[in-house]
């Protein structure tokens, strides 16, 4: 039961956070670049999003990124993978807010 009241949970703010718009599609991210020491640009096609990490040190230096989301939706409350040369995850960082710049 208690399994299945998390699971709950998690797609209610997981959806809560797409009908607000402030999501995107992960399996079409093309390029990022890192803005900040928590913040980092991310193009999805030919949209622009801010995403801004709650901490995130090793952001900073990352030259690969992959995401760990509910759906191929990433959105606030999922997480943003930073991966070596070799595809290994460095850090592990929760995503604080997106929102669209155009």
């Amino acid at each position: 039961m208690r399994h299945i009241a998390l699971f709950a949970l998690a797609l209610l703010v997981s959806t809560s956070a797409f009908a607000a718009g402030t999501c995107f599609y992960g399996r079409t991210v093309n390029s990022f670049q890192v803005t900040g020491r928590d913040t980092m640009k991310v193009r999805d096609g030919g949209r622009l999003y801010q995403v801004r990490m709650n901490f995130c040190p090793s952001l900073r230096w990352a030259d690969r990124i992959a995401f760990d989301s509910f759906s191929s939706w990433v959105c606030r409350g999922d997480k943003v993978l930073i991966l070596d040369m070799r595809g290994r995850v460095q850090d592990r960082c929760w995503i604080d807010e997106i929102t669209r710049t155009r």
